[in-house]
């Protein structure tokens, strides 16, 4: 029992855990939106792409600020603009990769493939540009 605790702690002190599971979160919050703006309302796949990814764009960047990167929260207004900007290329990067998938596999699927190419740039630029410790 103590070394399931002890499992448990470290887990919830991992930067990359915690990291991945606000992630699980912001991208639950992106598919569900996505899915209910591109089919229920029929809205096209970019702007779709660019309302729900944004959204979680920015959950995800409270979240990590209050949770996953909390002790590395001075220079937050540097951080918010770091934040807005990498997180704006990374829409753009999953936008265009969810676009140009959508013409050989179905939208979902694109956009989960989009997803896992995207949360390596994530993590990194949020632990290593946005998040940073300054020593």
């Amino acid at each position: 029992m103590a070394d399931l605790q002890r499992l448990h702690t470290y887990l919830l002190k991992s930067r990359f855990v915690r990291f991945l599971m606000v992630g699980v979160f912001t991208t639950s919050l992106d598919f569900m939106i996505f899915y209910l703006l591109h089919f229920p309302a029929g809205l096209e796949i970019i702007p779709a792409n660019i309302i729900s990814y944004g959204t979680g764009i920015t959950a995800g960047f409270f979240v990590n600020r209050a949770w996953t990167f909390h002790d590395a929260m001075h220079r937050s207004h540097k951080r918010i603009l770091l934040s807005l900007f990498y997180g704006y290329l990374g829409l753009a990067l999953n936008t265009a990769i969810v676009w140009y998938l959508s013409f050989i596999m179905e939208v979902m699927l694109a956009k989960t493939a989009a997803v896992l190419i995207i949360v390596i740039y994530n993590y990194l630029t949020n632990k290593y540009l946005v998040f940073r410790v300054y020593k």
